[in-house]
């Protein structure tokens, strides 16, 4: 299994000389020691982790608790203080052993020293007493030599004397040159162990030559103890010195703590500045969004815009919200939304209403609601199916006790079994290609193609009648015999209508009366009650061109309308355009009645 090798920048390897790896312990607290002095953000040992030695305090973990190496503190992320603190406790520990070893080896050269110092002394003792006892026996047979020979040989004995002086100064002079290299020895030796002790030589303290034994011994003595306590004094000023270190180490300590605990503060200090500017810029960007999104939810195109009644009548010409949302859960039963649309169904109607409302071009609402071209047609289509097949329910043929009794001020009187009012307006449209559907679609009195519808309201001014599309060139009196409204006609109805509804006799086959103004045609002038007649009709007939406006407010019927909205799609066998007009009949008829 690999090892990993967990401190930040130790190169040491497995196979270094002098260097050991310890596992982390399996003590939770010292573990969590050992971890926090790694200062590794995030990170956990495993049982492969490994820690050398030489991120302890002499370079050994301790089992001891109390000891400096029982947890690591030597990394490159500790301070240069520890460092030198450990460098300065590895050089003071390296100098006290060389110190102790030094002494062993001076204490035992003393002792060698002092011995054989303390023999030689002996020896020049012996060798003096010996000598002297010499001379005496010397002396004493001289002399006895002198008595037996009594002055008889004067000059013998004068010889003998003057040999007997010589001898002696010999002797002096041998006794002389043997102190002066026994000094010489004590010299050496004291210069010696003076060096070794570390004590400066002084020769006022110097030893005699007949000094005693016990001198010596005393001697040797005294400079062992002054060597042990050069050594006590240097290891207690090391000792002091690592003491003075350690004590400026927890000085720093405490300043840099300080330090930081006032750093901290100032940080503290600014963040709670910065954080209440913050909030204050929060607070006004909450604000500012708030404000955006309520403009937003003005100006975009969407539904949850649309809440006032004002803004869904411009774009949709229901009368208010309320009846757009009630519209919309009503048809979205019957309808299910694509896959993958960005739209909601209900965007999807305002879609369909305004573009028949406003008369958008599919480009524009693409661009509004920020999706492509080609859906806003398809979501176009869709609706408009659905909405024809249900809003043509709501043009329907009146009751005609309803109508009675609900019968206008301006009917009553004159006009009081009218039923209907009809007229015809025109829907502008794109040139047609062939020939035939040219033809067809021009129309003299509006110099333009377009298609033409039949309309026919009641005297309230609802729409309960709506023709197919015709081509421009049919006449009033063609589409009023051909699109069935003759068949909802009953015997005493009165239909009112313009010059060109000549259809007095298909009226009267259903035992109904038209009334239409007056023609002028090979006549100066009208008569008098002509002249009231059409006024009074004209008073009334008005409201179908008001009704006719209000269908106009639809800005598609406005505009110069495209083949693909007049002509029938392939999938349903009603045009485009009769789909539009009886949607816009439908919702007109929800507006407020114009009577």
């Amino acid at each position: 299994m690999p090892i990993h090798y967990s401190a930040f920048g130790c190169n040491n390897r497995q196979g270094l000389r002098n260097v050991s790896f310890y596992c982390f312990p399996a003590d939770p607290e010292l573990r969590q020691q050992w971890v926090t002095a790694l200062n590794r953000k995030n990170w956990k040992p495993t049982s492969t982790s490994r820690l050398c030695s030489t991120h302890f305090v002499g370079s050994k973990r301790s089992n001891n608790p109390l000891s400096v190496s029982y947890v690591p503190t030597i990394f490159t992320h500790t301070s240069v203080l520890e460092n030198s603190i450990k460098q300065f406790s590895d050089r003071s520990s390296r100098f006290i052993n060389h110190r102790r070893r030094q002494n062993k080896v001076i204490q035992k050269r003393v002792r060698k020293t002092a011995i054989v110092h303390k023999e030689r002394r002996v020896q020049v003792t012996e060798e003096e007493v010996v000598s002297e006892e010499e001379v005496a026996e010397e002396e004493a047979a001289e002399e006895e030599v002198v008595a037996e020979e009594n002055q008889d040989v004067s000059l013998n004995t004068q010889g003998r004397e003057n040999d007997i002086d010589v001898s002696e100064g010999n002797a002096e002079e041998n006794d002389v040159e043997e102190a002066d290299d026994q000094g010489e020895l004590h010299g050496t030796c004291d210069d010696e162990l003076n060096e070794l002790a570390g004590v400066p030589f002084d020769d006022e303290h110097e030893d005699d030559e007949d000094q005693s034994e016990e001198g010596i011994e005393y001697g040797t003595q005294n400079e062992e103890s002054n060597v042990l306590s050069n050594c006590e004094e240097m290891l207690e000023d090391c000792e002091y010195e690592i003491l003075q270190l350690q004590l400026d180490k927890e000085v720093l300590d405490k300043e840099v703590l300080d330090n930081h605990l006032e750093k901290q503060k100032q940080d503290i200090a600014n963040l709670s500045s910065m954080y209440d500017r913050c909030s204050k810029a929060l607070r006004t960007s909450a604000s500012n969004t708030q404000k955006l999104t309520s403009h937003l939810q003005k100006i975009e195109f969407r539904a949850r815009s649309f809440q006032s009644d004002k803004k869904i009548r411009f774009y949709t010409g229901l009368p208010t919200f309320a009846v757009f949302s009630k519209l919309f859960r009503l048809l979205s039963t019957f309808v299910e939304k694509p896959l993958h649309s960005k739209l909601d169904l209900m965007d999807e109607l305002l879609i369909t209403l305004a573009k028949l409302r406003r008369g958008y071009e599919n480009q524009d609402l693409a661009y509004r609601v920020g999706i492509d071209v080609k859906y806003i047609s398809t979501i176009f289509h869709r609706w408009l199916d659905l909405l024809y097949r249900k809003f043509k329910q709501l043009i329907m043929w009146p009751n005609r006790i309803a109508l009675k009794h609900n019968l206008p001020k301006c009917f009553r009187g004159k006009y009081v079994n009218a039923v209907c009012i009809i007229d015809c307006f025109e829907v502008f449209m794109q040139t047609p290609s062939l020939l035939a559907a040219q033809t067809a679609t021009y129309s003299h009195y509006k110099h333009h193609n377009n298609v033409k519808f039949l309309i026919g309201i009641t005297p309230t001014g609802s729409i309960y009648f709506v023709s197919q599309a015709w081509g421009g060139r049919s006449s009033d009196k063609v589409i009023t015999r051909h699109c069935g409204i003759l068949d909802n006609f009953e015997y005493g109805d009165v239909v009112l209508a313009d010059r060109g509804f000549n259809i007095s006799d298909e009226l009267a086959i259903c035992g109904a009366h038209l009334c239409i103004p007056a023609f002028t045609k090979g006549r100066d002038q009208l008569s008098r009650s002509e002249v009231e007649k059409t006024r009074q009709l004209a008073n009334v007939r008005i409201h179908v061109e008001r009704v006719i406006g209000q269908l106009k407010n639809f800005k598609i019927l406005q505009s110069v309308l495209p083949i693909r909205l007049i002509k029938k799609p392939d999938d349903t066998t009603v045009c485009t355009i009769d789909k539009i007009v009886t949607v816009a009949a439908a919702i007109t008829n929800l507006s407020k009645p114009i009577i």
